[in-house]
């Protein structure tokens, strides 16, 4: 890719060569932009992994092949323990660091280099602001006489002007909700977690949260287990959906497919299913999959989801012992809008489709699977997120992740170490990793939370929150992102938002398995403030495609995914796609 710079404009643009816009293709223009930006590139003084927290017990029990709850969670306790101080902001002496700030850049690496050297604690760049001064943050927050010793020892540094500590205040978008206790995933990078007795490694929500306030809503399909009653998500945001399952004895509803995705049980009895023969409890897990995604914050009951706004479509594919792949395709489909034979039509097409579910032991993808995905990807704008497989073994067995087309997405624990069940690849099978938090290692205390039923068979139609994680709940965290960012940008291509959240991945800690063997874990973990932020800056682009009509010999270019969509599904006549696809300004500068 060449790229041309007009220094008068301020402008980058992309010379129209012919590339297909793939989002390894896009990845490296993605990332000069948003360095430009100062998104990506800041650099990091000091990484260190967050203190271990020792295993609560023995007994714990192996990892989750299909996660689902573990009984109620205990009450929470009143209020969130909050630490003093969270970061500090810096001035630097001399104007050139003010100059960059004020347009909205690093400070000079030679002077991040210096204060890397002479700080007496790790500090982790964040962001200019105001006043010609920078934001950095402590792994951990620290107490008044801590922060005091180290802004001492900082304001004798000749490199350093001012020094003033970054309070954690109560926002208003971090959520009442009371279980948001456990829910450390959802917290920003180096905080503190009562939950886990450490600083974690979260996607950065809190963050992101106040960015995305005014945008509307995205639907988003879950194709799993179906819904319980009452909803995990507010009714006003539950869209008709459908059940696929045919066989009635796995839907247990008495009947094959239908109009009524619910959540009926998936328990089963040892030795009664194929591919899990110990005995299990119904998991809920469509329920819980929905309210990492979607539930409502800040509305003082339960947990917060990612997305408070995202409408949930309903796929239920999964029941006793699984389900079968013709059921999953056809839901997948029908989820996007595409017609199924039996099926009524989908009035509401989701833009992400999560499916946290697989089979492991194949050894490639199936041609079925393949023709699905392929047939999303030309005629659809819509992302497919697949969680990598819970059996720590190799995710290029594992279907339909390792297929063409999904977000294949690996699990992390609270310190940003692969899960100890988590698949991985070292052949480039897994794109990201998000929390799914690790029972094995850390018991309850390092696992995540989501919406079921109490019942331990059929559904009781009384909500409890669950236990419950894996790379499931890594998968959900990353369709929860995906909704945020196309609520900025619902016309944007979906290639550039993932090309957006790949180069805004959190980077692994040093020493870490995900480090040493990179990209084992894929590119590194999701960060949805960043993503947020480089969603934002792409408003002002377009992925322009295309298109050839031999009939009329006339060529049609747009970047409006709306417009493009009624060519690539052959609603306006037999129109080739070509191969020029660049990258272009769709708004002044």
């Amino acid at each position: 890719m060449k790229i041309r710079r007009f220094p008068a404009l301020g402008l980058l643009v992309l010379t129209p060569l012919a590339f297909a816009t793939d989002v390894d293709k896009l990845r490296p223009v993605v990332a000069s932009i948003l360095e430009q930006h100062g998104i990506v590139g800041n650099a990091v003084l000091e990484w260190q992994a967050p203190a271990a927290v020792a295993p609560r017990g023995s007994g714990v029990g192996p990892a989750m092949a299909s996660p689902g709850p573990y009984g109620p969670l205990p009450a929470p306790a009143d209020g969130l323990a909050q630490a003093s101080v969270a970061g500090v902001i810096l001035g630097f002496a001399g104007e050139a660091s003010a100059e960059r700030a004020a347009a909205n850049l690093p400070p000079p690496p030679e002077v991040l280099e210096a204060l890397a050297a002479a700080s007496p604690v790790p500090l982790q760049y964040v962001r200019p602001m105001s006043l010609g001064r920078y934001v950095f943050r402590f792994q951990a927050p620290l107490g008044k006489a801590e922060y005091a010793a180290v802004a001492a020892h900082l304001q004798e540094l000749t490199l350093i002007a001012t020094v003033d500590a970054d309070v954690v205040v109560s926002s208003k978008k971090r959520p009442n909700d009371p279980y948001f206790l456990h829910q450390w995933s959802l917290l920003q990078t180096g905080e503190y977690s009562d939950k886990t007795g450490s600083s974690v490694v979260g996607v950065n929500a809190v963050g992101a949260w106040d960015l995305v306030y005014e945008y509307n809503s995205v639907t988003v399909a879950v194709v799993d287990t179906g819904l319980t009653y009452p909803l995990p998500v507010p009714a006003s945001r539950v869209l008709p959906g459908f059940d696929f399952i045919t066989d009635p004895a796995r839907a247990r509803d008495g009947d094959g497919w239908d109009s009524v995705p619910d959540d009926e049980g998936d328990y089963r009895g040892a030795n009664e299913c194929e591919l899990d023969t110990d005995q299990a409890n119904s998991s809920w897990h469509g329920a819980a999959m929905a309210s990492i995604i979607a539930a409502s914050g800040n509305d003082g009951s339960g947990i917060a989801g990612i997305d408070w706004r995202a409408n949930v479509l309903p796929v239920r594919v999964l029941g006793k012992c699984g389900g079968e792949v013709s059921d999953v395709v056809d839901g997948m489909l029908w989820a996007a809008g595409y017609p199924v034979p039996g099926a009524p039509v989908n009035e509401h097409p989701a833009r992400i489709i999560n499916m946290s579910l697989g089979r492991s032991g194949e050894a490639s993808c199936s041609s079925l699977y393949q023709t699905a995905f392929n047939t999303l990807r030309n005629q659809y704008d819509v992302i497919v997120v697949a969680s990598a497989g819970n059996d720590s073994g190799d995710a290029a067995l594992h279907q339909p992740s390792s297929c063409e087309g999904p977000v294949s997405v690996a699990a992390v624990d609270h310190r940003g170490e692969r899960a100890s069940y988590s698949n991985w690849s070292d052949e480039g099978y897994i794109d990201i990793a998000a929390p799914g938090g690790d029972r094995q290692r850390y018991g309850t205390d390092g696992y995540l939370v989501g919406v079921g039923d109490t019942g331990e068979k059929e559904p009781t139609g009384e909500s409890v929150i669950n236990w419950t994680g894996g790379t499931s709940a890594a998968a959900a965290h990353v369709s929860g992102a995906l909704s945020l960012a196309i609520r900025i940008d619902p016309l944007q291509h979906t290639d550039l938002l993932l090309a957006v959240m790949l180069e805004t991945a959190q980077p692994f800690g040093p020493g870490s398995e995900c480090e040493r063997e990179y990209p084992r874990c894929g590119v590194g973990i999701l960060d949805i403030e960043a993503l947020i932020q480089g969603a934002l800056i792409f408003k002002d682009y377009a992925v322009v495609r295309d298109f050839y009509h031999a009939g009329l010999n006339h060529y049609f270019r747009s970047g409006n995914w709306d417009e493009v969509s009624l060519i690539v599904r052959g609603q306006f006549g037999a129109w080739q796609e070509l191969d020029d696809r660049f990258l272009a300004w769709r708004a002044a500068s």
